[in-house]
């Protein structure tokens, strides 16, 4: 039975009178309110629903317990001036940059502006080479990359288990840290002016547990990427250590970068432009990771002193 026959049978007497037609256009009056307010309703809840989670991704993540303890014991224990304790610096002129790090010889200048307009320092310590990784790969994936991109990228946050390593205790399975990090990424994704500077507030900020999240996500990545290449796993264990203590360590250098900078290279389809500084003999020499035609995003990094640096290179606005 349609809607209309049951109206009708409504306004029929028992008698199978039927009653007057104003009260049959009253009738359909009231039954087209009802149809509109259930709309209404339909419409609201929707909306109540993406305002629920508009506000869910405005509130501050939560902090981790196990990153302030390992921020206690290494980032916060070093007593540093204060331009050196944002993880990653301003950017600067490559002069400026040489010459505090006593690198500041005309040749290497002359060199590295072949590639690069400008340097940011990171912060030196055994995580230096992840920051500057890093850093330029989430300032793409935050400010650049495409919805699918980002949608690809938060699918790939979810299959690592943010596991980190600190004083040969291993804390596996993070997923409060894994929340907060995704958390974070979607609150810079959202913001609509000056993303970029927010994301470099947030990313350099001593104080806050965005920068530790970044460098144990990628730690994992990295892990992840080589565990599953033979030769690359082969390579770094020959270092010694087990290849999960190697990579998910805090602060702990690995000697055979080439082998992760590759790994990561290959499996984020982007290109890494690796420049050494020789300070002896004062020549850069470069080398290419995965180099592909019309690379979405070049990593530029800048290995002198024992330190590794964050390039911006001359095209970049």
């Amino acid at each position: 039975m349609n809607i209309l026959e049951n109206i009708f049978k409504k306004f029929i007497k028992p008698n199978k009178k039927i009653i007057s037609t104003a009260v049959i256009l009253g009738g359909f009056y009231l039954f087209q309110q009802h149809l509109n307010l259930k709309k209404t309703k339909s419409q609201i809840i929707p909306q109540k629903d993406q305002k629920k989670k508009n506000e869910e991704n405005q509130n501050p993540p939560n902090q981790s317990q196990t990153l302030d303890l390992i921020y206690n014991e290494t980032v916060r224990a070093r007593d540093v001036p204060d331009e050196y304790k944002q993880f990653v610096g301003a950017e600067q002129d490559i002069d400026f940059v040489l010459q505090e790090y006593g690198m500041g010889r005309k040749e290497v200048k002359e060199s590295l502006q072949k590639y690069l307009k400008g340097m940011r320092r990171a912060r030196g310590d055994g995580n230096c080479f992840y920051t500057s990784f890093c850093f330029q790969y989430l300032g793409y994936i935050l400010n650049k990359a495409s919805v699918q991109e980002f949608q690809d990228f938060i699918s790939m946050v979810d299959t690592l288990p943010f596991s980190v390593i600190h004083n040969n205790i291993e804390y596996e399975q993070n997923d409060e840290m894994k929340q907060s990090f995704k958390q974070y990424c979607q609150i810079i994704r959202s913001i609509q002016e000056n993303r970029n500077q927010n994301f470099f507030d947030l990313f350099s900020d001593p104080q806050g547990q965005f920068y530790g999240l970044s460098i144990i996500f990628l730690r994992n990545l990295a892990y992840k990427f080589c565990q599953e290449n033979d030769e690359i796993r082969s390579l770094l264990q020959a270092e010694g250590p087990f290849l999960k203590e190697l990579l998910l360590t805090w602060n702990k250098e690995c000697l055979s970068m080439e082998g992760v900078i590759k790994s990561l290279s290959h499996k984020l389809n982007i290109q890494t432009t690796l420049l050494r500084i020789n300070s002896q003999t004062n020549n850069i020499s470069q080398e290419q990771y995965n180099q592909i035609p019309n690379p979405k995003l070049i990593i530029y990094l800048v290995q002198g002193q024992g330190f590794y640096f964050i390039g911006i290179p001359q095209n970049q606005s």
